[in-house]
């Protein structure tokens, strides 16, 4: 596995800088999102682009050995399962939680066949609601 030294890193330049920097401002000058910065330090196992890895190189002015570190996984506790989302997508834990969250979509109503018969429908309604806008609807 390929774990990311971006936490020891930010300490580094903190400490030579003399002020505390924060995660928002690695991503604004990087042009990498906040949350995408949080996934790298946080997800074991997390697939960056190699974009994301050459903006990260050139804002802590190092090399890519100073950035990665291989791990085998042998030396981690668990295994980590193989997906783009991150370690634990894919699970029966991740799959339940998202059953949880969004549960079972139920069947939907029927949609208008063209957005002009749902104006013409709107309309319609609107006439009997209000009958002294028909003339102007006929126009």
């Amino acid at each position: 596995m390929i774990r990311y030294l971006l936490a020891d890193l930010l300490a580094k330049k903190s400490f030579h800088e003399g002020r505390r920097i924060e995660w928002s401002e690695v991503a604004e000058a990087c042009g990498i999102h906040r949350v995408t910065l949080s996934k790298m330090v946080n997800r074991r196992g997390y697939n960056s682009t190699t974009t994301n890895l050459d903006r990260l190189c050139r804002y802590f002015n190092c090399g890519i050995g100073e950035l990665l570190e291989y791990v085998p996984d042998e030396e981690l506790g668990g295994a980590v399962e193989r997906s783009s989302m991150g370690a634990r997508a894919g699970t029966p834990q991740a799959k339940a939680g998202v059953a949880a969250r969004y549960g079972k979509k139920t069947s939907k109503e029927p949609r208008p066949q063209s957005t002009l018969d749902s104006a013409n429908q709107s309309g319609a309604k609107l006439a009997k609601e209000l009958p002294h806008v028909e003339p102007l609807l006929k126009a």
